[in-house]
């Protein structure tokens, strides 16, 4: 189910008809697990020292009741997320360097939002100490709810995001946080960041020798 929020996001990009009024899914779907694009538990670590490759696991598509978004919508929608989670979160985490063009990923909207810096810090981990010696995941899961329109086109996915990070480098210990929900829309051959509502902690001690 949609929380309120993204619920509102769906009804300005969908027809009439699809929603409905009082910021609710008229949907007696559960989410499955089964369906097109099934979970994916896809997680991995380099070694010691190095730049991880890390992968989001989809552990459920919940179609809201309306058309579910096939296979290679998933794929896209995972592929957006997983950037996210390379250039916006442990890249700037091993590097102790703001992120670099966050324009593949995000729309003009989302990227103007990311100017302030207050709204940044929850999406974005930057300024933190190099993290050169390992980023660990702990839970990378995202649960993906979809909308589609009276012409059974996919119009929105929204990501419930669940993550947890060790990043550790010479000087400092820190869990990363990330739980919120994340809209994307289709934008040309792929899927965008649209609108988000994600909240951060982050829980810094020194390291260990």
């Amino acid at each position: 189910m949609l929380p309120p929020f993204l619920f509102r996001r769906a009804a300005l990009v969908l027809a009439a008809g699809v929603l409905v009024a009082g910021g609710a899914c008229s949907s007696s779907s559960k989410p499955k697990a089964s369906a097109p694009g099934s979970p994916t538990r896809t997680t991995t670590a380099a070694a010691t020292g190095g730049l991880p490759t890390l992968h989001v696991n989809v552990t459920a598509v919940d179609d809201n009741g309306t058309k579910g978004p096939d296979e290679a919508t998933v794929a896209a929608v995972k592929a957006t997320l997983d950037r996210w989670l390379a250039d916006a979160v442990v890249g700037p985490l091993h590097a102790g360097k703001p992120a670099g063009d966050l324009s593949p990923i995000f729309t003009a909207a989302a990227l103007e939002r990311l100017a302030d810096p207050s709204v940044r810090s929850t999406f974005v981990d930057e300024g933190m100490p190099p993290a050169t010696t390992a980023i660990t995941p702990e839970k990378l899961e995202v649960t993906l709810s979809s909308v589609a329109g009276p012409d059974e086109v996919v119009a929105m996915v929204a990501a419930r995001l669940d993550l947890k990070l060790r990043a550790v480098g010479p000087t400092s210990d820190v869990d990363v946080v990330h739980q919120g929900e994340v809209v994307l829309v289709p934008d040309g051959d792929g899927w965008k960041i649209d609108s988000f509502a994600v909240r951060a902690s982050r829980d810094s001690r020194e390291a260990t020798p």
